[in-house]
């Protein structure tokens, strides 16, 4: 029997050529794995540059401005790479920062107190932690005509309460610290019971607000409006009634000065000089906003997402601060509301006052910021 070697292939030679074939591919598998490794050891690509934050708009709102002015800055902002901003303010462009913000919301505002005439720059930070974007915005205050303090007259018409005077003159001193300048003087002429229905007749220049009180039998235990205003569209004489048989319950409660303070911020044109569109938002509907430039503002320094809701009753819109979200603020109606805050004084400011932000009183909403309350079963609010 003949071997393998015997039919043509020679002794060995199958051996040979498989080793050759086992050395070659062991040399491809090595190669292989060289690659490998050099791959696998090679560094990632370098990510692509960071960039910084974009401010997408930054400036004054609620022109014209004239000293002593609260002047609404907004600003917009984002991250390219998504990343959490801090903010920072300086305001008045004194080379102060005033406020940081940290986190910084993508919507931003801000009032600045702009005490003296001229142009102001003021400065915007923004930063992702790793990149910074500076912006700047100018705005112009202009010189108020009359510098003088704002003054309230209260004039008693026939027989008024001792308490309920005295309850009035503490209530016009704290809104004359509210309201910084006063305003020009106005002719009024007034016949009697033409301001409510207890006034006496009037006849003079009224510099810069008189306020009538009176005690008459009425539904609410008070209740006041402005009957005059000056060209400029804010008040110059108004009304403020007290009904006899109840401010001594008011008396005893320690309410009589809130209520007083709450009468006099309507004469000073509080709810009742509001104009739809321009002052609120959805003033026929079950939803009325205020969106005035200085409160939103305030609004979203207490980091609010929406505008500031107003009262309704049965449908209507009522000129308070809806009580259920601002609570004990002196111009919704709750029987403890005695802060006057930012909100009211930027209000204020909103509809033509010159204002000092400072005056007001430290005030907190007593619900968190989102919160969502149903009023009926069709109408739900949220603040």
């Amino acid at each position: 029997m003949e071997s393998e070697g015997d039919i043509g292939v020679p002794a060995g030679g199958r051996a040979a050529t498989t080793g050759r074939m086992v050395r070659g591919w062991r040399g491809v598998a090595v190669l292989a794995s060289v690659v490998l490794a050099a791959a696998a050891c090679a560094p990632d690509p370098p990510p692509p540059p960071a960039t910084a934050p974009v401010v997408s708009s930054f400036g004054a709102l609620g022109e014209p401005h004239v000293e002593p002015a609260l002047v609404p800055l907004r600003w917009g902002v984002t991250d390219p790479q998504g990343d959490a901003m801090s903010c920072r303010l300086d305001g008045d462009g004194d080379g102060t920062w005033d406020e940081t913000i940290d986190p910084c919301p993508p919507d931003v505002s801000r009032n600045v107190s702009a005490v003296d005439a001229g142009a102001h720059t003021a400065r915007l930070e923004v930063s992702d932690g790793t990149n910074t974007t500076l912006a700047t915005a100018t705005y112009h205050v202009g010189t108020r005509i009359d510098p003088e303090p704002f003054d309230i007259v209260i004039r008693p018409s026939g027989t008024v309460d001792p308490d309920v005077l005295a309850a009035m003159q503490q209530a016009a001193t704290r809104w004359e610290r509210v309201v910084a300048r006063g305003l020009g003087d106005v002719p009024v002429h007034l016949a009697a019971g033409s301001c409510g229905s207890g006034n006496a007749a009037f006849d003079g220049v009224v510099d810069d607000l008189v306020v009538d009180v009176s005690m008459k039998v009425i539904p609410p235990a008070a209740w006041a409006a402005p009957c005059v205003d000056g060209p400029d569209g804010l008040p110059r004489f108004g009304f403020v009634e007290f009904n006899p048989n109840l401010t001594g319950a008011l008396l005893d409660a320690g309410m009589l000065d809130e209520v007083a303070g709450h009468e006099l911020g309507h004469v000073l044109g509080f709810g009742v000089t509001w104009q739809d569109g321009r002052d609120v938002t959805g003033a026929g509907g079950t939803d009325p906003r205020f969106n005035g430039p200085r409160v939103r503002a305030e609004n979203s320094l207490l980091r609010r997402s929406v505008d500031v809701p107003v009262m309704t009753v049965d449908g209507v819109m009522s000129p308070h601060w809806e009580s259920v979200f601002l609570g004990p603020e002196i111009m919704a109606t709750t029987p403890d509301g005695s802060a006057l805050s930012r909100l009211t004084i930027a209000s204020l400011a909103d509809i033509g006052y010159a204002v000092d932000i400072g005056a007001a009183d430290p005030y907190s909403p007593p619900l968190p910021a989102g919160t969502c309350i149903a009023f009926s079963a069709t109408v739900t609010r949220c603040w």
